[in-house]
């Protein structure tokens, strides 16, 4: 994710960064969860020079499209959840980033020994991202190019009308994947397609939940589905 630096190395902008807890629901609104997350000060940035950080995510009609056809096809839903997405993104400029000196004391007890000599004289500790941190401006859309370019890599094609869904019709079988963000979506009555997506996933970011079945969450959206009388009702949180 990153490495320390002294401070004689750094040729480019000193960013901070601030420790997040947050809590994870379910679209009813159940606790799953409590992540902490280091953010990095992204609103420190000098990103006069960057012309677009736009990260496009999947639109909710595409959403209830795909969960139309899935319901009238009797396809197989399937929900993808990538862990710590946006750090599988490899930083593609010189960014460093200040750490205090309480989450320094924190990162010392569980790093290399070594780490000890890049700590300053105020306790805080200086490092290079290697990898797209979320709270820098450009970790979206580094990460959105990242997964869009595994899907396309596992064989699926990017619909021109949405850059967030992806597809492959094989004569009467069919995938559909809907992405927003870290998440997600597939539906699918191609078994063999479903099982190399899910380990074309695995294999590329090591650790991703996988949920499956009639009761799903996506999007803010609860999806429950009774396939047995073709219907599938879909609340919206909140």
């Amino acid at each position: 994710v990153f490495h320390p630096v002294q401070h004689d190395e750094v040729d480019a902008e000193i960013i901070p960064c601030h420790l997040f807890l947050k809590d994870k629901r379910d679209a009813t609104g159940k606790f799953q969860s409590l992540k902490a997350r280091l953010v990095a000060g992204g609103n420190r940035e000098y990103i006069d020079y960057l012309s677009d950080n736009s990260s496009p995510t999947v639109d909710t009609k595409t959403v209830f499209m795909m969960l139309d056809v899935a319901n009238s096809l009797d396809l197989d839903i399937v929900q993808h959840d990538v862990k710590a997405a946006y750090l599988n993104a490899p930083m593609t400029r010189s960014i460093y980033m200040r750490i205090s000196k309480d989450i320094a004391s924190v990162l010392l007890t569980i790093t290399p020994a070594a780490w000890k000599q890049y700590v300053q004289n105020d306790g805080s500790m200086l490092v290079k991202l290697d990898r797209a941190i979320y709270g820098t401006v450009e970790a979206a859309k580094l990460w959105n190019a990242h997964i869009t370019s595994t899907l396309l890599q596992l064989g699926l094609r990017q619909s021109k009308h949405d850059r967030c869904l992806f597809y492959k019709v094989n004569n009467m079988l069919r995938t559909y994947v809907c992405l927003h963000v870290d998440d997600l979506l597939l539906a699918s009555n191609d078994k063999a397609m479903t099982k190399y997506i899910r380990t074309g996933l695995t294999k590329m970011y090591k650790s991703i939940t996988t949920m499956e079945g009639n009761d799903l969450s996506f999007l803010g959206l609860h999806v429950v589905r009774d396939r047995k009388k073709g219907e599938t009702r879909i609340d919206e949180n909140g």
